[in-house]
């Protein structure tokens, strides 16, 4: 489309470039969880689970709970469904699943004690259903502190740890995942980029967006590349973080790759804001008044 080329023309002529470094969080937890086979001394050691199976198949598991803390405490460990996260990282629902792949997952014990410093091992097993639809299904386990204390006063805030559980199911895998319209939240003062997506195939898709926003005084890159995960079967909308006022527009390059294969895809999307308006209001004035200028001078020369 048109404004498409004239973003891009305006992103070559604005050539102000910032660009600010990813900001990473601290650990602060007192509880670590993680398979029993982890070994955090191997570069290629994996935190999480993963593996495949037939319908019908039973998976037996171990993970390992670790009471990092300097006291004895009590902890209680439950299973949940992943779902998607607007802000890109893996999320849970906490909501009870019935059908869903945490409900395949049966613990050897709900709550644990540990002292101070103490590891244990719990056995898990993950039994696939016979009717369990081909291709992945992920959830977690979580493990939370389980604090009498805050019980007594009525206290809700409760933090938790957990660790991947990611099951493919044999049979035909199938990728297709759709983007919607690329647009700000707000064209005039935006806080934010949407981009709706929606992973209509049976396997997990790794998102990778990548841009800029354009603006009156530069062309600003988002402040770092943002890595999304995308479950099978599901929708969401991605919510990019931006500042600028009055922006001109944005553009993003997505790329995308399945679980199943090595390939990777990739697609540009654009949208336009407020500022685009103005540029075009000034582009014509300037062009308006040249050309008077331009008649007037020819006038005045004959």
């Amino acid at each position: 489309m048109m404004y498409k080329s004239l973003l891009l023309f305006i992103a070559g002529v604005i050539f102000v470039i910032n660009s600010n470094q990813a900001i990473s969080a601290a650990e602060t937890s007192t509880v670590a969880v993680y398979p029993a086979t982890y070994n955090q001394d191997q570069a290629n050691g994996v935190a999480w689970f993963k593996f495949e199976a037939e319908p019908g198949d039973l998976k037996q598991l171990e993970v390992t709970i670790w009471n990092k803390s300097a006291q004895r405490k009590a902890f209680k460990i439950y299973s949940a469904d992943a779902v998607n996260s607007t802000e890109g990282v893996f999320s849970v629902s906490l909501k009870a699943s019935k059908n869903g792949p945490s409900s395949w997952i049966t613990l050897e014990q709900q709550q644990i004690l540990l002292e101070p410093k103490q590891k244990r091992n719990l056995s898990l097993t993950v039994e696939i259903p016979e009717q369990a639809p081909p291709g992945d299904h992920t959830a977690a386990l979580l493990v939370e502190e389980i604090n009498q204390d805050k019980q007594k006063e009525g206290i809700s805030i409760s933090s938790r740890v957990g660790v991947r559980v990611y099951m493919t199911v044999n049979g035909e895998k199938i990728s297709l995942i759709k983007f919607g319209q690329l647009a700000f939240d707000n064209i005039f003062k935006p806080k934010q980029i949407l981009l709706p997506v929606h992973n209509m195939g049976n396997v997990n898709q790794n998102v990778s967006i990548s841009g800029a926003v354009i603006g009156h005084t530069g062309v600003y890159k988002l402040s770092r590349e943002i890595d999304y995960i995308s479950f099978a079967g599901k929708k969401t909308k991605y919510q990019i973080p931006v500042d600028t006022w009055m922006p001109i527009g944005a553009y993003l390059t997505v790329s995308y790759q399945s679980s199943q294969d090595t390939s990777v895809n990739n697609q540009n999307f654009y949208t336009v804001g407020a500022g685009l308006g103005v540029v075009v209001l000034i582009g014509g004035a300037i062009l308006y008044l040249s050309i008077r200028a331009s008649r007037k001078k020819k006038r005045n020369a004959r």
